[in-house]
């Protein structure tokens, strides 16, 4: 009887860290989820770039109305074995409506870009909570 309450209970087990880890946003390169944070949701970044512009999208989403979010997104170029950022845009948002970032920069010469989102969460008294930082898929031109 305890072996077979054992197994049922792994199983249950199991299921319900498939369940959260497939809560990721299906069009995103790379995102967190609410099961590692206390106050953020979701974060998530793509970049898509189109003969020399790219286009950098970031979005967070606080777990509750009481948070708010600082994020800043930022183009990123490889150099010489590290990223160096090009540009970066700020957004603020709070709960459920979060941070919804697009951005385009134009002019890019050939090499390998990437976005970085670097997200902060804030309690209703201002008090940080924690932060995250998510990387979008790497593209070259």
């Amino acid at each position: 009887m305890k072996k077979a309450i054992t197994v049922i209970l792994s199983i249950f087990i199991l299921f319900s860290f498939l369940t959260v880890a497939t809560a990721d946003s299906p069009y995103s390169s790379e995102s967190v989820t609410s099961y590692r944070y206390i106050g953020l949701y979701n974060a998530s970044t793509n970049l898509s770039i189109t003969g020399n512009t790219a286009r950098c999208n970031g979005s967070a989403f606080a777990k509750s109305p009481n948070y708010s979010l600082k994020v800043t997104l930022s183009l990123q170029k490889s150099m010489n074995g590290s990223w160096s950022t090009i540009v970066s845009w700020k957004g603020t948002g709070t709960g459920y409506v979060g941070v919804v970032l697009s951005e385009t920069s134009s002019g890019l010469s050939s090499g390998t870009y990437r976005c970085k989102m670097y997200v902060r969460v804030y309690d209703s008294n201002g008090i940080f909570v924690e932060s995250s930082t998510v990387f979008s898929q790497t593209c070259s031109i």
